[in-house]
Parts: C-alpha cells; sequence; structure tokens
C-alpha cells in the first residue's frame, strides 16, 4: 500500500502557487508517494491540470484521488474527464452527497444513484472511477433505513468508497466491519485517528488517538486498498505538516515491523 497526504490538511498554504509548490516537496520529503486534491485553492484558480502534472511528476509523486463538486459532474463531466486525464488521477471522489439527498432520505438517496449510475458509466468508458466520501451523517437511521446502507447495497459495483476512518468511528461502526463490508470498493482509504481531550474528542496524527490500527491496516491490506490517505481535518494550533509528518512516520514504522 501507498502512503498519500490529503492537501485539505494543509489548505492554509496552497492557496498560491508557490505554496501549493512548497507543500507537494514537503510532503514528498516525508515519504509520502501520493496526495489527494482537494480544496487545494491554487488549483482552483491559477494552477492547471498540466502544471500541476508536472511538478507532481518531477517530485515523484501520483494525484491518487480528488474531491470534484457534485454539480460538476453532473453537468460538465467531459471536462472534468480531460481534467483527471491530464492529472494522471484514477478516482474522482465527492466529498459527501448532495443536500438533497440528506433532506429528501431513503428514496432522494435512490434517485441520485440513478444519476450516479450515468456518470460511473461514463467515467469507466475513460477508465476513471468515481468515489464517494462518507462522514458520520450517512449513518444516521431515517424511516429505519441508513443512507450508508443504501449506497452499499444500491450504487453500481464498480463505484467506489473513499472510507474515512475517523467519520466511521465517530458514527459508532466498525472501521473493521465496514472495510470488510467494502472489500474491492476502497482504493483510496481517509487515515484520520480520534483522541480525547478531556472531555471532547479530536482528530489526531494517526497512531496517536485510540482507532485500532493494529487491526485496520490489516483488514485494508487484506480488502485490497491501494492508498492510505493521511488527513487530519483540524489540527489545533498544531503545524499541519508536522502533523502529517508524524502520522507517516507512524505507518512506515508499522509497515517496517510488519
Amino acid at each position: 500500500m501507498n502512503f498519500g497526504a490529503q492537501l485539505y490538511t494543509v489548505r492554509e498554504s496552497v492557496k498560491t502557487a508557490e505554496g501549493l509548490q512548497a507543500a507537494l516537496a514537503s510532503v514528498a520529503a516525508m515519504g509520502y508517494t501520493g496526495v489527494q486534491v482537494s480544496a487545494v485553492e491554487a488549483f482552483l484558480n491559477s494552477v492547471s491540470p498540466r502544471e500541476l502534472r508536472k511538478w507532481l511528476d518531477d517530485l515523484g509523486l501520483t494525484c491518487c484521488a480528488t474531491h470534484r463538486p457534485w454539480d460538476r459532474l453532473a453537468n460538465d463531466l467531459s471536462e472534468e474527464i480531460d481534467i483527471h486525464l491530464e492529472l494522471g488521477c484514477p478516482i474522482i471522489g465527492i466529498g459527501m452527497g448532495p443536500k438533497f439527498c440528506f433532506e429528501g432520505g431513503p428514496p432522494a438517496w435512490r434517485a441520485w444513484l440513478l444519476e450516479v449510475a450515468a456518470v460511473v458509466a461514463k467515467l469507466e468508458e475513460n477508465d476513471l472511477s468515481f468515489a464517494y466520501h462518507n462522514h458520520a451523517i450517512e449513518w444516521e437511521r431515517v424511516g429505519g433505513e441508513r443512507a450508508i446502507d443504501i449506497l452499499a447495497a444500491e450504487s453500481p459495483a464498480s463505484m467506489q468508497f473513499i472510507l474515512d476512518t475517523y467519520w466511521v468511528h465517530h458514527a459508532g461502526a466498525c472501521v473493521v466491519d465496514m472495510i470488510e463490508q467494502l472489500r474491492g470498493r476502497i482504493d483510496v482509504v481517509h487515515l484520520k485517528d480520534k483522541a480525547v481531550h478531556g472531555w471532547d474528542t479530536r482528530y489526531a496524527p494517526v497512531g496517536e488517538g485510540n482507532l485500532p490500527w493494529d487491526r485496520i491496516l490489516p483488514a485494508l491490506e487484506n480488502a485490497g486498498t491501494q492508498w492510505l490517505v493521511v488527513e487530519q481535518d483540524d489540527c489545533y494550533g498544531e503545524d499541519p505538516f508536522d502533523c502529517l509528518r508524524r502520522s507517516v512516520e507512524y505507518l512506515k514504522s508499522v509497515a517496517a515491523g510488519a
């Protein structure tokens, strides 16, 4: 498995082309071999896919996934395909489902999956995949049903999931069970730890919280996961780059001891 850095973690540092270049160099020096491009202001506003691809290639990095707005996939899919082919990025993800799905419950999710099927089919024609990134809300029971179960059972079989370990755990579900349920559909997984700070819970660098990595990491390997992507939504005043460094050092130490 490969280690990737979710650039959302360092989103405040990638607002300019210069900042993005520096961030990529930093994560490459830490030992990451890939990045997920999400909430990268420079890429949204000034850096072209071709330019970003060159920077990645020069550093030996791969763009393993993105998060893109669903509206872009629904209305500008051909352009999105061109962007991702230029980047050499195989997985187009969305950060969460459309608002109307959460407002409309199970019928809305099922209606949306009809739209998803068309997107998945078009992406497959270009050797690309569509992926859904979860939060905890997909585990809410609405009318006796959970969105996560609808997504897993009724989506196209080739639809990927960018499984987020923190949010699965936060929802009260078992991360290892979800990994097994989505075996073969989780090429990219977000590794995010959950720690306790007084009476509060917090995001934490991988290995510094309470998730059972001794069970999660082998389960991911058995499930065929290709990219372990470190993400930390909030670093609580710590340097986000240092948090990324500590996470990958932990992962490398576990890999070395395996």
